[in-house]
């Protein structure tokens, strides 16, 4: 099962070879683990309601900045 993860996550973050990482997509799951861990610290450490407006409204800037970096590489690099 581990190793099913590994290999996941691996290719979640590798160009299409599977070795070469791509710093598009590892540092939008990066952004995405922070992005997270600080609504999760503002919510229970801190005791602030959760505003499901503003945490949508960033999460889909986060997707979409990722996507459009996806896209724009692309160009350059037609077999990434």
């Amino acid at each position: 099962m581990i190793e099913l993860i590994k290999s996941f996550l691996n290719d979640l973050a590798t160009t299409r070879d599977g070795v070469s990482f791509d710093p598009i997509r590892v540092g939008g799951m990066l952004t995405g683990v922070v992005f997270l861990g600080l609504a999760t610290y503002h919510v229970v450490v801190l005791h602030q309601p959760f505003d499901a407006l503003n945490f949508g409204s960033g999460a889909a800037a986060l997707f979409a900045g990722m996507g459009a970096g996806i896209g724009l590489k692309r160009n350059d690099e037609p077999d990434a």
